[in-house]
């Protein structure tokens, strides 16, 4: 059979026009990537079986710690954290690094909040977690209990807080909690800010955001106080 040079080309149409409509069947199978609500769920419970926390961590906080923010292994899982008592646990989140934070200011000895004869304030943690699957959403929830331990805390002038921290310096680990009103002379974006008094300055180390704490800001610093290459700073609890 003689095949014109017609047919050729049109054979040869045809079999592109195949092949191009194989590939576009194989790439449109794997663009569904959609989980039915069941998958969703399953993930999303497999997300929340895997936060847990150490008895002795739970039972005893005295400083911040991190919490979990994403699951690699589950990346459509979207996780949210609350806690009973911001003033206690606040919920900080680094934008630029997108890690999440627990941030622990620990109460004083004379909290109401203290159960009668402990030495603690209960904060209980909710962690949500949820994925979609088209237009239906898989949901969980979990509740996590703290005990942040009170802590006898001493209100003074920066001018007196520093003069105390020098008096312990011989203990390269003493440290002293102390409380004081000041207002915010400036920040160091991801590091700290320099609060006065007006008797002096002192670093408070940590991150902050600077809308929520302007320059000139009236605030309440307390926390530990300690010497650090010979700068005297409160910490970042």
């Amino acid at each position: 059979m003689k095949i014109t040079t017609f047919g050729k080309k049109l054979i040869a149409f045809l079999a592109v026009f195949a092949l191009l409509l194989g590939l576009t069947g194989c790439l449109d199978e794997n663009d569904d990537k959609t989980v039915t609500l069941k998958e969703a769920q399953e993930n999303v419970d497999a997300v929340l079986s895997k936060i847990i926390f150490d008895p002795t961590t739970r039972e005893n906080v005295t400083s911040s710690f991190p919490l979990a923010s994403k699951n690699s292994g589950y990346k459509d899982v979207v996780i949210e954290w609350s806690s009973s008592e911001e003033d206690i646990i606040a919920i900080e989140k680094n934008e630029e690094k997108g890690e999440l934070t627990a941030k622990v200011t620990r109460p004083s000895t004379t909290d109401s909040r203290i159960p009668e004869g402990k030495d603690y304030v209960v904060v209980t943690l909710t962690v949500v977690a949820y994925q979609d699957a088209g237009t239906q959403r898989a949901t969980g929830k979990k509740t996590i209990e703290f005990r942040v331990i009170a802590v006898d805390s001493q209100e003074a002038t920066i001018a007196n807080i520093k003069k105390a921290v020098l008096a312990s310096s011989n203990d390269k680990d003493a440290k002293v909690y102390y409380e004081t009103y000041a207002r915010i002379l400036m920040h160091v974006p991801g590091k700290s800010m320099i609060v006065s008094d007006g008797t002096q300055s002192i670093v408070v180390f940590g991150t902050f955001d600077e809308t929520k704490y302007p320059v000139n800001a009236l605030v309440k610093v307390k926390g530990d106080v300690y010497s650090y290459y010979g700068n005297i700073e409160f910490g970042s609890n």
